[in-house]
């Protein structure tokens, strides 16, 4: 079934469209030769799911995504109206930010080539809460089952998400930066 992308519209079921992906994903060297468009269609179905995820609820606040939804009816999170960047800068309520569109290409594109990753089931009295070496022991954030995110982590999705997600600052704050860049 084919994607159907018109925001704001009600039976939407993605973010971007396969056009949208391939000329992304073409432009940054993402190899997708090796799946049919069906295959790419439903990863894209998928990281959308996951990058609205992305947007809340948390402990703090209904949502990280700025705005509201623009129609009552819409299926998706995007558009949004009195979205803003976080610099200030209006966001047109009649599309979704390219930020976001390539946030679920990228997010699509780590699924296509690990099927089902965005959205393993991961039981929490199954992860690891503590280590220890020698004297040292280390019990890790969210050990006692609260505020436990297991969510993948894609950095490239973080980073290109970071002007517009409203930051969660009351909450633990985690920064990551590549060595040398």
């Amino acid at each position: 079934m084919a994607l159907t992308v018109t925001p704001g519209g009600n039976s939407d079921d993605a973010l971007v469209s396969l056009v949208a992906f391939k000329l992304y994903a073409d432009a940054m060297g993402m190899d997708y030769s090796a799946s049919i468009d069906t295959e790419i269609e439903q990863a894209i179905r998928r990281g959308t799911a996951w990058v609205e995820g992305l947007g809340g609820p948390t402990a703090r606040r209904a949502t990280r995504w700025p705005g509201v939804r623009t129609n009552a009816e819409q299926r998706r999170v995007w558009p949004r109206t009195g979205a803003a960047y976080l610099d200030g800068t209006p966001i047109n309520s009649a599309t979704i930010p390219a930020p976001v569109e390539e946030a679920t290409i990228v997010a699509a594109f780590y699924d296509l080539k690990n099927p089902g990753i965005l959205h393993s089931q991961i039981t929490p009295s199954d992860v690891v809460k503590s280590a220890s070496a020698g004297p040292t022991k280390v019990e890790f954030f969210g050990s006692d089952g609260d505020n436990m995110n297991l969510r993948p982590m894609l950095t490239l999705v973080i980073d290109l998400l970071s002007g517009i997600l409203i930051p969660d600052l009351d909450g633990p704050f985690f920064m990551f930066r590549a060595v040398g860049s």
